[in-house]
């Protein structure tokens, strides 16, 4: 974490706790929210 200001150590902090908490876990089936993007590439969302 060397050279990342106090401010960007808790943006890069604030983005992998997002990443984990998204993360399917193991032995779940997936399955998309309604605004996970890649939901959103494959035509099925209304919006």
């Amino acid at each position: 974490m060397r050279g990342l200001s106090a401010e960007q150590r808790e943006q890069l902090r604030g983005l992998l706790m997002v990443m984990i908490a998204e993360r399917p876990r193991a032995g779940d089936t997936e399955i998309p929210a309604p605004e996970d993007e890649a939901h959103q590439e494959t035509g099925t969302d209304a919006r």
